[in-house]
């Protein structure tokens, strides 16, 4: 994610606004595999939108000595509306 955030700011784009949209969680044991959906809202030095983004992310997360540690995750555009100025 910060990799995605460094890659938007260094085009002279700033995250105006996100939200995240729980999809699902399937907990087995001492791992848990989490769904979820992020949608982002980019602007330019002036204030006005010049993109929005929409990742799926999936993170796997395992439980160690009573713990939850983030064990991986995968991030997926699902689509990309408008271009950047």
């Amino acid at each position: 994610m910060t990799d995605w955030i460094t890659a938007n700011t260094s085009k002279g784009v700033k995250l105006q606004s996100y939200s995240i949209e729980e999809l699902a969680i399937h907990v087995t044991g001492d791992v848990a595999i989490n769904h979820y959906r992020i949608k982002a809202n980019w602007a330019n030095n002036e204030g006005a939108e010049v993109r929005i983004d929409a990742l799926r992310i999936t993170h796997t997360w395992i439980r160690t000595h009573g713990t939850w540690q983030i064990l991986g995750g995968h991030v997926r555009a699902r689509e990309r509306k408008g271009s950047v100025a």
